[in-house]
């Protein structure tokens, strides 16, 4: 190995020692996939507008349009259908899943609170 390589390679090992080290929590924190492009559909596979970057998307609101942030991740506002994204205005809750059927593409699904 070249010694670049070697320097790198025990820099990954440090960093991932730290994380693993720390517990679960933060494995938690570490980006599930860069999903920056990939195309995003609904539940009905209709196309929905969307800005991606690394593993967060951000969307309109389904309901009211206001901005929202979503971002995959078992502890993450958005990742999974317990910890949903809401609308700050409406309240309306969604949450991203990397489509396993599709390749590159994102689903988003949503709910109403009562």
């Amino acid at each position: 190995m070249m010694a670049l390589e070697v320097i790198q390679s025990q820099a990954f090992i440090e960093v991932w020692s730290a994380i693993r080290n720390a517990g679960r929590d933060a494995l938690d924190c570490v980006p599930v996939m860069t999903i920056t492009d990939f195309s995003c559909v609904d539940e009905r596979d209709r196309p929905v507008p969307r800005d991606a970057i690394d593993s967060s998307v951000a969307f309109s609101c389904p309901r009211c349009a206001h901005p929202m942030l979503a971002t995959l991740g078992t502890d993450q506002h958005g990742g999974t259908p317990e910890r949903p994204a809401r609308c700050r205005k409406c309240r309306f809750e969604c949450w991203i899943e990397v489509d396993r059927l599709t390749p590159q593409t994102i689903r988003l699904f949503a709910r109403s609170i009562s």
